[in-house]
């Protein structure tokens, strides 16, 4: 099952993110693999993936205290 945004057809949402992630620089992060499955969580108020991503997002990757995160760390 997939599911997109509101009105917009499953191809449009999957050629504009094809030609979004094909920039330079660009870091894909994703809940799961095209054959797995991703969990929503009642208790997190969330998806469990966007709950942690967000956590990391705000300071808990910063792991050296720098103000700075990266996809290495």
């Amino acid at each position: 099952m997939v599911k997109t945004k509101s009105g917009v057809s499953f191809q449009r949402l999957t050629d504009n993110f094809t030609k979004d992630i094909a920039r330079i620089g660009c870091e894909v992060l994703t809940a799961s693999d095209d054959h797995e499955y991703s969990y929503e969580s009642s208790e997190l108020q969330n998806g469990v993936f966007t709950y942690y991503a967000e956590l990391g997002l705000t300071g808990g990757a910063d792991t050296d205290q720098n103000n700075k995160i990266s996809a290495s760390k």
